[in-house]
């Protein structure tokens, strides 16, 4: 593994500009670079412009809302990196949370996706069960997979593209 791979990070938004704010700030602050920042707007109205431009993002306006998982797919589109890292408007990240994921990429090369804990606003803390390491199949059939979620996890750019364009389902988008 080169040195310092570049990780993509894509923040998909919905009209929590606020909190896209915060959101983008501990992207910056992350101990680890080189790091792009991809913004995916799926508000359909440009709402996240007015925030992004106080910042070095590449920003994609959806011209309509069409869901989470049309948004992932955008951002994959425009990356660059060689790691993929999702995160939701109102996730923040630990300072450290990039630079301890790729350490571990290092130590296990044939790891696909590494995946840490998650601290609630509540306070309260969901960590990873460390006896459960590579095949993890019977853990995600269970859905009982937290802290796994798409902002817990780093991933290869191999282990994205298997799967892109990820497919939609009835769930990933919203109707009213």
């Amino acid at each position: 593994m080169e040195d310092n791979p570049l990780v993509s990070v894509i923040i998909t938004t919905y009209y929590r500009n606020q909190r896209l704010s915060e959101a983008i700030n501990s992207v910056i602050e992350q101990t680890y670079s080189p790091i792009e920042i991809i913004v995916i707007d799926d508000s359909g109205e440009k709402s996240a412009k007015q925030v992004v431009n106080d910042y070095e993002v590449k920003y994609i306006a959806k011209s309509n809302n069409e869901g989470q998982i049309s948004a992932w797919n955008a951002g994959i589109s425009v990356s660059n990196g060689k790691f993929i890292q999702f995160m939701d408007d109102d996730d923040k990240l630990s300072p450290t949370k990039i630079e301890k994921q790729i350490s571990e990429f290092r130590l296990n090369p044939s790891c696909g996706v590494v995946y840490c804990g998650m601290k609630w606003q509540s306070g309260s803390k969901s960590l990873p069960d460390p006896i459960v390491k590579a095949d993890v199949l019977t853990e995600v059939l269970s859905l009982d997979t937290s802290p796994c979620v798409t902002s817990s996890m780093l991933m290869k750019r191999p282990v994205i593209e298997k799967v892109y364009p990820i497919p939609e389902y009835e769930a990933s988008t919203a109707t009213c």
